[in-house]
C-alpha cells in the first residue's frame, strides 16, 4: 500500500497498491471530485520505442492540386479506351491513365504526425472556464475557515448547474452527429463505442502466438496474417463430397433467364455519386472523393469497360487486389483466431459491383427467388421491418395461446466450418 495520507477529510479511503519496488507516492489537491486527494505513484519502467510524434507518407489533396487533376482528367478523351473491345485492354488504358494523373498531381508528402489528445466538441470554452471557477469554488469551500457554510453552498448550486449544462452539451452534440449522418444506426453505436472504456480501441498488434512460437517483426505478424487468413478458408473447404447432399434437383427450373442489360453514362454517373463520401481508398490510393471529381469525364469510359465484363465475363485482373487489415474481435489479442478480415477494395470495382447488383437482385426479386423471410440486403427491407414482424408473430401467437420457440444464431466467423458446408450444399 502506498498511500498514507488522507484523501477524504480525515480517512485514507482511497488506495493504490502494488508489487513494484521503490516506489513514491503523492497526493495532490486538484479539486476534481468531493474527495479532496488525487493520488499518484512513480516507478522507474524500461522506455518503449514510442514517441509522441512521428512520420507519416500522405498524399497532398490541397485544392490546387485537386483542381489540376480534374483539367488533366478532363483534357482526355479515353478515345483508345472506346474503341478497344477487349476488356483487359481497355481496362489497362483507363486505369494506367487515371493512375497516372493521381500519382502525378497528388504527390506523397512526409507528414508529421501525433498522438495528443483531441478535444470533444462538446467541450467549450465556456464550459473550459466554468469548470475552473468551479475548482475555485472548491478550494475556497475547502481552504478558507470563514463563511463556510455560503462558501460551500455557492459551489454546491454552481456544481449543480454545471453538470446540467455539460449533459445539454453533450446531448446536442451527439444529436447533430447522428442527424448529419444517413446511418443513423452506425452513428449511434460510434457515440456508444466512443464512450465505452474498451480495450477494443487499441488497434496496433504488436506480437502474435502461433504454432508455440511468438511472433514479434512487422514483417513477420504480416506474413503469419496473411497465410492465416488464407489457409483457414482452404482448409475449411475441403469438405467430404461423401457428406454432401445433392440438392440441385430441388431447386425449381425457370425459363426465365438473367440478363444483363447494357450499361449506359447516366447509370454508372449515378452510381458514383451514390457512393460513401469515404476518404479511405485500396491499394491505388484513389478514394471515393476524389473519384466523385472527375465523375462527368470518366462516366463513359467505365459504362464501356462494365459492358465489356458482362459480354465477355471477365473482372478486370487489376481490381482483383485488396487491402486487408485485421480487426480485433474479442479473447487474447496474440491469437490470431480472435481477429476478421477486412477487405478494402479499389473504388472502381465498387462501381463494376453495384451494376452487376443492380440487375441480379432485379433478376431475383422479379422471379421470387429470394424467401419473404430474408430481410438483410433487400430493398425495402430493414432489421426495424424484421424486428416488427417478429414482435407482430410473438403477439398474435400468444394472444392465441399458441406456444412459441425462437432459435437465435450467430457466427463468430463468416468462413468457419459450418458455413462453408452450408455453401457446399446448397451451391
Amino acid at each position: 500500500m502506498h498511500i498514507s495520507s488522507p484523501t477524504r477529510i480525515n480517512a485514507c479511503i482511497d488506495q493504490i497498491a502494488s508489487n513494484v519496488d521503490k516506489v513514491k507516492a503523492y497526493t495532490h489537491q486538484l479539486c476534481l471530485s468531493d474527495h479532496d486527494m488525487a493520488q499518484t505513484i512513480t516507478f522507474s519502467v524500461k522506455r518503449k520505442n514510442k514517441c509522441l510524434t512521428w512520420f507519416d507518407y500522405k498524399r497532398d489533396f490541397n485544392k490546387g492540386n485537386i483542381a489540376k487533376f480534374i483539367q488533366c482528367i478532363s483534357a482526355l478523351s479515353f478515345s483508345e479506351v472506346l474503341f478497344s473491345s477487349d476488356l483487359t485492354e481497355a481496362f489497362t488504358l483507363f486505369y494506367e491513365l487515371v493512375c497516372l494523373f493521381h500519382d502525378l498531381c497528388f504527390p506523397v508528402i512526409k507528414v508529421k504526425m501525433n498522438n495528443r489528445y483531441k478535444k470533444s466538441k462538446w467541450l467549450t470554452k465556456g464550459i473550459r472556464k466554468s469548470c475552473y471557477i468551479k475548482r475555485k469554488l472548491y478550494l475556497r469551500y475547502k481552504l478558507l475557515k470563514t463563511n463556510k457554510s455560503y462558501n460551500r453552498t455557492q459551489f454546491k448550486n454552481y456544481n449543480n448547474v454545471l453538470k446540467k449544462c455539460i449533459i445539454k452539451s453533450q446531448k446536442i452534440n451527439n444529436i447533430n452527429y447522428i442527424s448529419s449522418n444517413k446511418n443513423k444506426c452506425k452513428a449511434t453505436w460510434d457515440i456508444i463505442s466512443a464512450n465505452l472504456s474498451s480495450a477494443n480501441s487499441y488497434n496496433e498488434i504488436d506480437s502474435l502466438n502461433f504454432n508455440n512460437a511468438t511472433f514479434n517483426n512487422p514483417k513477420d505478424i504480416c506474413n503469419l496474417m496473411n497465410d492465416y487468413f488464407i489457409n483457414i478458408t482452404v482448409s475449411k473447404s475441403n469438405v467430404n463430397s461423401n457428406n454432401v447432399r445433392n440438392v440441385t434437383n430441388t431447386i425449381d427450373n425457370y425459363s426465365s433467364s438473367i440478363f444483363l442489360r447494357p450499361v449506359d453514362a447516366k447509370e454508372v454517373f449515378k452510381i458514383i455519386m451514390s457512393l460513401k463520401n469515404s476518404r479511405s481508398s485500396g491499394y491505388d490510393d484513389i478514394t471515393t472523393y476524389i473519384l466523385k471529381l472527375i465523375a462527368p469525364w470518366i462516366c463513359q469510359p467505365i459504362a464501356h469497360i462494365i459492358n465489356l465484363s458482362f459480354d465477355q465475363a471477365v473482372f478486370p485482373e487489376q481490381l482483383k487486389l485488396s487491402v486487408v487489415k485485421p480487426l480485433f474481435k474479442k479473447g487474447d489479442r496474440k491469437d490470431p483466431n480472435n481477429y476478421r478480415p477486412i477487405t478494402i477494395v479499389p473504388v472502381i470495382s465498387k462501381i463494376i459491383e453495384k451494376a452487376m447488383c443492380e440487375r441480379l437482385t432485379g433478376f431475383l426479386e422479379k422471379n421470387g427467388l429470394l424467401q419473404a423471410e430474408q430481410y438483410g440486403f433487400r430493398r425495402g427491407h430493414s432489421t426495424e421491418l424484421a424486428c416488427f414482424d417478429l414482435v407482430k408473430y410473438v403477439s398474435e401467437s400468444l394472444n392465441s395461446k399458441i406456444p412459441i420457440l425462437s432459435i437465435f444464431l450467430d457466427l463468430s466467423k463468416a468462413l468457419n466450418a459450418m458455413g462453408l458446408e452450408e455453401l457446399h450444399l446448397i451451391g
